[in-house]
């Protein structure tokens, strides 16, 4: 009796070391991970780089990065809107309010427009010059005039 007590514990203490190993060796499930943002929200951690990047079960998910800001419209400034100046800026400019001849030279043979170092200014050519060097000349009621 005493031996088939002893023979059931064992078989007892088997089973259970058996359920055991097979318990732990259930493949746990992982959460599908598929953007940045589920990577975040499961845990994972990120890199402070740029753009932030987050590591899941050996894939690494990189923020997208956000669109540039539209570039804002070039806009006259001044008292004589002599200046071409961004358009959120150009409220804020404060000029002498001196008025000089050739201040009439730009919007008659030039463009306020974003030029290619990427600043607002007012557009260069040869009749732009030719009136800033004599603008009675350029400016007379007989004189041609740039289109825009």
């Amino acid at each position: 009796m005493q031996r088939d007590k002893v023979g059931l514990v064992a078989v007892a203490l088997f089973l259970l070391a058996v359920a055991w190993i097979l318990a732990s060796a259930v493949v746990r499930e992982e959460p599908v991970i598929a953007s940045f943002e589920e990577c975040v929200e499961a845990g994972f951690p990120v890199a402070e780089s740029y753009p932030r990047q987050c590591a899941a079960y050996g894939t690494t998910f990189v923020e997208s990065a956000p669109s540039p800001a539209p570039t804002p419209e070039c806009a006259l400034a001044g008292c004589n809107n002599e200046i071409c100046i961004e358009g959120v800026e150009a409220p804020f400019v404060v000029t002498a309010c001196a008025y000089e001849a050739s201040f009439a030279c730009l919007p008659a043979f030039s463009r306020c427009e974003r030029q290619p170092n990427g600043h607002c200014g007012w557009t260069p050519n040869d009749e732009l010059s030719a009136c800033i060097l004599d603008p009675e000349a350029s400016l007379a009621d007989d004189a041609p005039k740039q289109v825009l």
